[in-house]
């Protein structure tokens, strides 16, 4: 479930960077950014939790030696697990870089971060597919 969710909280993050910056006077300005700080802080755990599963594949990737075929599924899922990762961290670098600017400057930058959303969503998507086939090949 929480694999499926990823898209939707940077669709949560684009929503919400938008209307805040709709108005030049937006009232839920702070609402907002608490909302934003809320879901970056569980984009960060989740990180965390990949980089944890990702070195614990790993070291059981280093102790069996020969070929296995599971073993490169779960290699993919590694580097599926990586990618989502590492484009959560872009997302959320260019955020708070997004965020730092002044609202006259910001408006300069809307549709190049729906594109880059749009794209980190779709990624993720495809990410998130390969991880589920994946799962579904190893042996229980």
């Amino acid at each position: 479930m929480k694999k499926r969710c990823s898209p939707w909280v940077l669709l949560l993050v684009l929503f919400a960077s938008q209307a805040g910056f709709a108005g030049k006077n937006s009232i839920d300005d702070p609402y907002i950014q608490s909302e934003l700080q809320t879901i970056l802080s569980g984009l960060s755990d989740n990180l965390n939790r990949f980089e944890h599963l990702q070195q614990k594949l790993q070291s059981s990737v280093k102790d069996n030696e020969s070929y296995n075929e599971h073993k490169n599924i779960w290699l993919s899922t590694i580097l599926a697990i990586s990618a989502i990762s590492s484009i959560c961290e872009y997302e959320n670098d260019l955020l708070v870089l997004f965020m730092d600017l002044r609202k006259s400057r910001r408006a300069h930058y809307f549709d190049v971060r729906i594109k880059s959303l749009d794209n980190s969503i779709q990624e993720i998507t495809v990410m998130a597919d390969q991880i589920r086939i994946n799962h579904q090949l190893m042996p229980p």
